[in-house]
């Protein structure tokens, strides 16, 4: 269990390289989300929710 503790401490809490990623998309104008497909992000979370 140590070795699990020790090895899940060193992941990073964010994915940095992830979030730069998406910070440059969005600040050059390339990220493009419509409203549609945010309303569909939340209701599917909002089902995730529920089911557990």
């Amino acid at each position: 269990m140590k070795m699990i503790s020790d090895a899940l401490a060193r992941v990073p809490d964010t994915r940095d390289q992830i979030v730069a990623s998406l910070k440059e998309r969005i600040e050059s104008g390339s990220y493009q989300v419509t409203g549609e497909q945010i309303a569909e992000m939340m209701v599917r979370r909002a089902l995730a929710d529920r089911m557990r």
